[in-house]
């Protein structure tokens, strides 16, 4: 008994398809997937920052300078991380 192929939808394509012939194809999906953990990582590295700022403050009574370089170091690596990913995904 041979199997049946799959039946494709009325525009033609296969349901069988990957994402990744989606992105030799261009595919949208695939192009804000790639990019979707920019965002998130940014937030994450820069609350983890200011929050150890914020702790320094508290242990070592050096308010507001540990929030202030904890901010400047989280924005800093932050953009570092998101510029690093962002050239290595193209």
């Amino acid at each position: 008994m041979s199997a049946n192929p799959p039946r494709n939808d009325p525009e033609g394509n296969d349901p069988r398809r990957s994402d990744r012939q989606d992105e030799r194809k261009g595919g949208q999906s695939s192009t804000w997937l790639r990019y979707s953990h920019l965002g998130l990582q940014f937030a994450v590295t820069l609350l983890l920052c200011v929050f150890l700022g914020r702790w320094l403050d508290t242990k070592f009574g050096w308010a507001p300078w540990g929030t202030v370089v904890g901010s400047l170091f989280g924005i800093t690596a932050s953009m570092y991380a998101v510029v690093k990913d962002a050239g290595a995904i193209r």
